[in-house]
Parts: structure tokens; sequence; C-alpha cells
């Protein structure tokens, strides 16, 4: 059995002190890379962004992995390429020698993605390079796939491309070549602007390591790669919502279809099962609070008109998620079935409206 990894945790908060140092918890709903404030984070319960993406598969009968892959693989690179240290990456392509995977592997981990181990690799400089993980519990393996693609190119500085498959129950293993890959989307899949609007949030910090006192209600389980909301069971990911949301957009150029919808539907159905109650409806400071823990924006208004349920947040990323989780708990606080509409404004603004169906 695999040794879990020795990783610093906070001994008030339970926190990784990685996950704390390098990410910031912003007051206006956001939550950035301290080394890349550009590049914007979300902490999200895994349900919200496997059951959409399985679900909008359902729902137009088409597969969209290789979208899933490109889009993981383009913000790999860049989240890789901010994360280790330019000397590093340096001395990585000079001298052929790995001092970084096993610290990006681990880095993972501490994310949500599973239990990661190299078993595999050839980094000699040349096209028969390659690496090879094995990753038990893996969060979402096509995104992993895309993972371990840019994280490699952002390595060694060479077009990689990596496949997956789960070679016994609930260990995946994937393997990263040295390849040319399609250019299909190279100038495609555009990371999103957000929208940077001043907020003042307080989320209450913890007193040693500076992080969000509230994430003490999360565990992080070091060896098995997982994190756990311990009221509700549900597993965390720490994640980027831009390569999320990026495949929204490409799969609307592709499809023609109202992806937005779709995948509102899909958080829809997450949220009359998950961990969100008809009481958060009531609740805008309490709600505001745990939409900026997860990054998802700063929750400026909430209020019943009569039937209807109107929300407006600053700031917002995962608009689908945003959309479908307002839809959810009116239905969860109304009983019956809604309507939804929304808008989203020149300014980043976004505004949800949910009434009774029909």
């Amino acid at each position: 059995m695999k040794k879990a990894p020795r990783i610093r945790i906070c001994p008030e908060c339970g926190v990784p002190r990685r996950i704390s140092k390098e990410n910031l918890w912003l007051n206006n709903g956001k939550i950035v890379e301290r080394k890349n404030p550009a590049h914007r984070m979300i902490f999200i319960e895994n349900d919200s962004i496997t059951g959409v993406f399985r679900t909008i598969e359902e729902i137009i009968g088409v597969s969209i992995e290789r979208i899933i892959v490109e889009s993981q693989r383009k913000l790999s690179y860049d989240y890789v390429s901010h994360f280790v240290p330019g000397l590093i990456i340096k001395l990585v392509r000079l001298t052929h020698i790995d001092i970084s995977s096993r610290s990006t592997a681990l880095q993972g981990q501490l994310m949500g993605f599973g239990d990661i181990e190299i078993i595999g690799k050839r980094l000699r400089g040349d096209e028969g390079d390659f690496m090879k993980l094995g990753v038990r519990d893996a969060w979402f393996p096509a995104a992993l796939a895309g993972i371990a693609a840019g994280a490699l190119e952002a390595l060694i500085g060479k077009d990689c491309t990596a496949t997956y498959e789960e070679t016994s129950p609930g260990y995946h293993e994937f393997t990263t070549t040295i390849s040319a890959r399609e250019k299909e989307f190279e100038e495609r899949l555009p990371l999103p602007q957000y929208s940077n609007k001043p907020g003042d949030i307080e989320l209450g910090r913890c007193g040693r390591c500076g992080g969000p006192g509230a994430l003490r209600d999360f565990e992080w389980k070091i060896g098995p790669g997982v994190i756990v909301n311990r009221k509700s069971g549900q597993r965390m990911v720490v994640s980027g919502p831009g390569e999320h949301e990026t495949i929204f957009n490409e799969l609307e150029k592709e499809l023609g279809e109202d992806i937005t919808r779709v995948a509102a539907e899909a958080q829809r159905r997450f949220v009359k099962n998950g961990p969100f109650t008809a009481e958060d409806t009531r609740d805008l400071e309490g709600f505001r609070t745990r939409l900026a823990l997860r990054g998802l924006g700063n929750l400026r208004e909430m209020e019943w008109k009569g039937d209807r349920l109107r929300l407006r947040l600053e700031n917002p990323c995962m608009h689908p998620i945003l959309i479908g989780l307002a839809h959810g708990l009116f239905e969860l606080a109304s009983g019956g079935e809604g309507e939804v509409n929304w808008e989203a404004a020149g300014d980043g603004d976004l505004t949800v409206e949910v009434s009774p169906k029909g």
C-alpha cells in the first residue's frame, strides 16, 4: 500500500498549507492563485462538474470528451507554468532530470483529483519521453487526461497528448507522450474574462494559516486525494472555472444548442438531491458566504417577490451552475416546478429569476 505523502497541515483548521498559501479568497466572491491572480479558481462539489458534463452528453447524445481534454490541457499548461518556478522548468528542460513531477502530482492530490502515483516515466529530451500515472478514485478521468498532457508540456516544452484506461475498478492509468496533437482547438477555447468589482465579504479567517475559517468544515484526505464536506458528505474539488466555461462556449459553437440551458438543467437536478436546502433562499448572508467560499461570485441580492425568486451576483463565474442552482433552490422552497430566466449584464453581473412554471 502506498504511503500517504507528507504534507504540512494547519493544526487549527486542518487545511493543507499549500492550499491556503497558494490560493487567495478575496472579499469580492473570487478565489485566485496567489502567483497568478489572473487565474481564477473555484472550490466546488465534484458532482456539480462531473454531473453537468455527463448530463450534457446524455441530453445531446454526443461525446464531448475531446473538448474536455483540450480545454483542460490548455488551462493545465497555464497553471503548471506558474505553479512550478521558472528556474525549475529551465533545469528540467536543460538537464532532463525530473525534479518537479512528484510535487505537481501531490498538488493534484491536494486539489481532490484522487490518489496519484507516478508508475513510469522517461525524460531524456527526445521523442521517446513519456509519463505514466496511476490514479485511484480519479475525480474526472477525461479532465485528468488533459491535465496530465498540459502539465508535461509545461515541464518539457513540447506538444503532448494523453490517453487513459480503467485497468481495474476505480483505478485509471494515464499515459502522456510527446506527440504532434491536432491543432483544431489551437486558436479556439479562449479563456473567459471575469469582472472584478470590489466587495465586502467577511469570510472569517483561520488564526494560524490565514485561509477561510469555514474550510474547517471540509476534510482533506491526503492519501486518497479526496476532499469531503463533513456536513453533506459531498466530494469537493479545487479547480479552475475557465476550463469548464470554455467547454460550454465551444459546445454552443459546435452544436448550435442552448448549452447554458442544458447545463443549468443538469445543475438543477443535482441541487434537488444535493447539499443545499430550501432555507438557503431565506438567508442572504449565509448563502452569500457559501457562494464566496466556493469562489462563484458575490451575491448582492436574493429576494422573493411574491412567488418569484430573484438573485443578482457580481463577479460571477460558471453561469450555468449558478442558474441551475437558483432553479433548484426555487423548486426546493416552493415545492413546485419553476421556469428560469437570466440576464448577463455588460458590467459582468448575472441576474437570475425563477417563477412558477406555466
